[in-house]
């Protein structure tokens, strides 16, 4: 009996580890040190997160609640393993895929000029725009869009990948179909 009891618990411990690892949750941060920054996750547990992965880390203050991936439930210090970083590119990468299928448009800057088109920051998402879906005209310079913001529509996911591709050139064939329809409904009173 003892036996099946300590099997049960074991099963019960590494199924609640599965459950944690991979998903975020929000901690608050306990004490900001020069090379990492524990944080409070709940049920008595805490865990580390490397300085570096903070954008402004002089701008962390004990108590802040943040964004944190678990990436191990417990490692041999019995400290949880944490990533702000991960928590942070995975959040981010779920509002593209949010806005995606509900088929709203998205505003990105211009990073640079790549092979066949531009490279586009979408809240720190990278996603390529092919030189063909820059303009309903071809544009022969691209440099001239480089550091731009801009909107889009977000026309292709690879989820595996993780590529996003856009196009403005939907968004203004979008809109002249609507002017084009107002002009012939005025025309047609």
């Amino acid at each position: 009996m003892a036996k099946n009891s300590q099997e049960m618990n074991e099963l019960l411990n590494a199924t609640l580890q599965q459950a944690e690892e991979n998903r975020i949750i929000k901690g608050m941060v306990l004490e900001v040190r020069p090379t990492e920054v524990l944080i409070d996750v709940g049920g008595k547990s805490e865990g580390s997160v490397p300085a570096n992965e903070f954008e402004d880390i002089a701008s962390v203050q004990v108590g802040q609640e943040v964004d944190v991936l678990v990436l191990q439930a417990e490692n041999e210090d019995g400290m949880v393993v944490l990533s702000k970083k991960m928590a942070d590119e995975k959040i981010r990468w779920e509002a593209v895929l949010e806005r995606y299928s509900e088929g709203c448009t998205v505003n990105g800057t211009v990073k640079s000029k790549v092979r066949g088109g531009l490279l586009i920051d979408v809240d720190g998402v990278e996603a390529f725009l092919p030189g063909s879906q820059i303009d309903v005209k071809p544009i022969r310079d691209y440099d001239v869009f480089v550091g731009k913001t801009m909107e889009f529509k977000v026309v292709k996911i690879n989820q595996e990948y993780r590529n996003v591709v856009v196009s403005h050139k939907a968004l203004i064939e979008e809109e002249l179909e609507q002017q084009k329809k107002e002009i012939i409904g005025k025309l047609e009173k």
